[in-house]
């Protein structure tokens, strides 16, 4: 069972990797910036559950698969990418290379409210920028640049080791 102290943690934590790698001032966050934020932080809770979830289903007495060692076991097993070149992978190349693995993240009690009430807080935040949107470069409609600080996969293996 996964508890919900832990997963908000990882949210803290994945919230102050985003704001530090992008050099955000939370005190000055328009929506248009709530709305980046709370995309990435969707991303890479899903990331983090689904690679812990994973580890569990594939991990041996032998093997852990700890921290990223599950992350590379995944890219070799689901999309045959070598071990050695799955550690050469960014974070932007690997959240591609998972979205259709985390887009359709099944999860129940908690976890799954924690990841809906996520997707409400992308939905609010799309509705409340539609019209700043359109008159936004495109370049700054997004965060384009991901950092392996926005990926705690060694502290989320930790927190989550235990409970899920």
């Amino acid at each position: 069972m996964l508890n919900i102290n832990t997963i908000h943690r990882i949210e803290e934590i994945i919230e102050a990797g985003i704001i530090k790698s992008h050099n955000i001032d939370p005190e000055n966050l328009t929506s248009l910036t709530k709305l980046k934020i709370v995309r990435r932080m969707n991303q890479m809770i899903r990331l983090c559950l689904y690679i812990e979830l994973y580890r569990r289903k594939h991990a041996t007495n032998f093997e852990p698969l700890l921290e990223r060692k599950a992350l590379h076991h995944a890219m070799h097993t689901l999309f045959s990418i070598e071990p050695m070149k799955a550690q050469l992978y960014q974070l932007k190349d690997i959240v591609i290379l998972f979205h259709n693995e985390i887009k359709g993240l099944s999860l129940t009690g908690d976890a799954n409210n924690f990841i809906e009430k996520l997707d409400k807080q992308v939905e609010y935040y799309n509705s409340a920028t539609a019209t700043s949107w359109r008159n936004t470069s495109i370049e700054y409609r997004y965060m384009s640049d991901y950092y392996w600080d926005e990926f705690p996969i060694e502290e989320t293996h930790r927190l989550l080791g235990e409970i899920i």
